[in-house]
Formats: C-alpha cells, structure tokens, sequence
C-alpha cells in the first residue's frame, strides 16, 4: 500500500513538474513573440531606400 501511495505521488510530482514546465514554455514564447513584433513594425515602418 505504501508502495504504491509512493508511486501515485510521485506521477502527481511528474505531472506537476510538466505543467509547469509547459507554462513556462508558453510564457517565454509569448515574451519571444513580443519583443519580435516591435522590431517588425519598425522594420516595416523604415522607407528601404
């Protein structure tokens, strides 16, 4: 019983650690994305030439 308490734990221990991985994830792809989109508009706001 104690075995396998042990082990369900550490499954909520696995899941929890993804998640968070996968939000951190997430967020630093949003900050990525963001401070791409300035530099875009600026690129695209320059007159080439």
């Amino acid at each position: 019983f104690r075995k396998r308490w042990a082990f369900l734990r550490n499954q909520r221990n696995i899941s929890a650690r993804t998640s968070l991985v996968a939000l951190t994830h997430e967020k630093t792809m949003h900050d990525f994305t963001k401070s791409l989109f300035p530099l875009s508009t600026t690129l695209s706001n320059t007159p080439s030439g």
